[in-house]
């Protein structure tokens, strides 16, 4: 845990200095307190110690620490153990260099331990950092720290709608442990002929008879023909390695066209202009010959 001691040795010694001049009348008793001065000493640090707990939702104070109280308060303060107990009064932490807002506090009779609670200093815009080992925690202003960091979180926290405190959420992992699941375990023929025929591949029940008694299974306990022919399990997963459809994209559905009414088509729109008319007649000129001689 991390504490805080809110008095100095100087503040220890004028107090102690006082109850000495109040109670030491003779000598010897004196000597016998002067004795019991560190003794006082440490139980008044142990009684200003307070816990920086970030389970705590605001500021709890023990009655041994004799803080100013003011005026009355009556919270539910739920225990870890359920228990139930009732704030009395509302005092100020020791601190004077905390905000107002950040010191107000609840005193908690029966609690033994003063709580300072992390959750009302970020409500009020302090930053609480929880050093690795034994380097304590520090807490700073709003503004006055910068946090740079190399690598993502590894946890982070959220407050929920209505909540006060942060919460982490967890996922349980799963079982990694090795197995070692075999045949001779299961408690009856039906159940081994399922399990022999999930580590075949779910096989259909002709190919697995063939391969069966083609002999290919003669090391597998128990697999016989006649075991399978009566305790064939239909399983999902051979229906779904065996099923035929028709495949997409086999026959076109958009028409085609005609290609001589196209080739016409290209033929007449590349037709040039008309510029003249020209009369060509044509004659059979076979086993005939025609001459225009002279005479």
């Amino acid at each position: 845990m991390n504490y805080w001691t809110p008095l100095n040795d100087e503040d220890d010694d004028i107090i102690d200095e006082i109850d000495e001049i109040n109670i030491i009348k003779e000598s010897k008793q004196a000597e016998k307190l002067k004795g019991n001065k560190w003794t006082r000493r440490r139980e008044r640090r142990q009684e200003q110690r307070m816990i920086v707990d970030s389970g705590a939702t605001s500021h709890f104070i023990s009655e041994d620490m004799n803080l100013p109280k003011g005026q009355k308060s009556n919270k539910q303060v739920y225990l870890p153990d359920d228990t139930i107990l009732r704030t009395s009064t509302k005092t100020k932490l020791p601190f004077p260099n905390l905000s107002k807002a950040a010191r107000e506090a609840d005193i908690l009779p029966g609690l033994k331990r003063s709580l300072l609670s992390v959750n009302k200093m970020a409500q009020e815009g302090y930053t609480t950092i929880f050093h690795p080992g034994e380097k304590g925690v520090t807490i700073h202003e709003k503004g006055s720290i910068q946090i740079i960091t190399t690598k993502a979180p590894v946890l982070h926290g959220h407050k929920l709608t209505g909540e006060n405190l942060w919460t982490v959420l967890g996922t349980i992992e799963k079982d990694t442990q090795e197995k070692a699941n075999n045949v001779y375990s299961l408690p009856s023929i039906q159940q081994s002929i399922k399990f022999l025929h999930a580590a075949a591949g779910f096989p259909v029940k002709d190919t697995w008879l063939d391969a069966i008694k083609a002999g290919n299974y003669v090391s597998w306990p128990g697999l016989t023909a006649a075991a399978v022919q009566k305790h064939y399990p239909d399983s999902d997963e051979t229906q779904k390695g065996h099923m035929k459809k028709q495949r997409q994209g086999v026959r076109s559905t958009k028409l085609k066209e005609d290609k001589t009414s196209q080739e016409i088509n290209d033929h007449i729109e590349s037709t040039p202009k008309k510029m003249r008319d020209m009369y060509i007649k044509v004659h059979n000129a076979a086993e005939t010959m025609h001459s225009d001689q002279n005479g």
